[in-house]
C-alpha cells in the first residue's frame, strides 16, 4: 500500500543536531509548528509531516493513526537516514509519538507530548494498584465528555464522509477525518505487561479536553519529566514555509 507523505525538512547547521519529528493534530496542519521552527532549528533537524488525508498527504484504506506512526518511522529511518530521533506531538500527534515510543523505543531519544491521549488506557486488571481519587475523577470526566461533547468524534469514526460535504477550501474535510474511521477499526489495547518504554516528557495543559493526572500517565508511559503548563494566549502562525517535499511510502 502506497501513501504520498508531504513533509517539511529543516536541517540544522549543527552536525550533532538531534532529528526531531513533529506531528500535528486535527483539524490542523504543518503550519501549527511554523512559529517554533526558528526556536528549534539551531539544535534539531526538524521533520514535520502532514498527517495522511491532511494538507498534501494522501490517505489509503487501512491507514489508522497507528499505521501512520509506522509510515513516519520509515520516513525518518529509511527515507531520511536517521538512525535515532526524537518525536513530539499533541492531539493525533500524541498518538503517533506514543505508538513510536511503544514500537521503536531503541530508535528514539525520547518522546514529548502536549497531551496524554484519551484513546489509550493502561491495563487495570488483577495485580495493578487501585485508581486514585484523582484518576477516578478523570475517568468520570472522560466519560462525561464522551457522552456530552464527543459527538463529532463519533461521526468522524463511523461516517467520515459526512464532513466532506462542508466543502473546506483545501478539499480535505473528508479525507482528514478518515483517520478517525480507520483508527476506530484498528484499536490499540494494552495487555498486562504493555508499557511505552521510550523516555517520555509531558507538558500538561490546563485547558485540554480532559486533563489526565501524572499517576495515570505513569501507568502508560516511562515519564521522566512532567510540566504543568500555565494558562496563556494561543496565537495563530502568520508565516509560510517554502521548503516542502513529497515521497511515496509503503506499508
Amino acid at each position: 500500500m502506497l501513501a504520498e507523505i508531504h513533509f517539511l525538512h529543516i536541517r540544522s547547521e549543527r552536525a550533532d543536531a538531534i532529528p526531531l519529528l513533529l506531528t500535528h493534530g486535527w483539524p490542523s496542519s504543518v503550519f501549527e509548528y511554523i512559529k517554533i521552527i526558528p526556536l528549534l532549528s539551531d539544535s534539531f533537524h526538524l521533520v514535520i509531516p502532514s498527517l495522511p488525508g491532511h494538507g498534501f498527504s494522501s490517505i489509503r484504506p487501512g491507514t489508522s493513526i497507528y499505521k501512520t506512526a509506522e509510515l513516519f518511522h520509515k520516513l525518518m529511518t529509511q527515507e531520511l537516514g536517521y538512525e535515532r530521533y526524537a518525536a513530539q506531538g499533541g492531539d493525533w500527534g500524541a498518538y503517533v509519538s506514543s505508538r513510536l515510543g511503544f514500537l521503536y523505543p531503541d530508535c528514539l531519544f525520547g518522546i514529548h507530548l502536549s497531551y496524554v491521549v484519551g484513546g489509550i488506557s493502561p491495563f487495570l486488571g488483577m495485580g495493578t494498584r487501585a485508581l486514585s481519587a484523582t484518576e477516578n475523577t478523570m475517568v468520570d470526566k472522560r466519560k462525561r465528555w464522551d457522552s456530552e461533547e464527543g459527538g463529532y468524534e463519533h461521526v468522524h469514526s463511523t461516517k467520515p464522509q459526512t464532513i466532506a460535504f462542508s466543502h473546506w477550501l483545501t478539499g480535505t474535510g473528508g479525507s482528514s477525518v478518515r483517520l478517525y474511521y480507520e483508527t476506530r477499526h484498528d484499536p490499540w489495547m494494552f495487555t498486562e505487561n504493555d508499557k511505552i518504554r521510550a523516555r517520555t516528557a509531558i507538558a500538561s495543559f490546563p485547558k485540554e479536553l480532559v486533563v489526565s493526572p501524572r499517576e495515570w500517565a505513569e501507568r502508560i508511559y516511562n515519564v521522566q519529566r512532567w510540566t504543568d503548563m500555565p494558562l496563556q494566549d494561543q496565537r495563530e502562525p502568520s508565516a509560510l514555509l517554502k521548503d516542502s517535499r513529497h515521497v511515496e511510502m509503503s506499508t
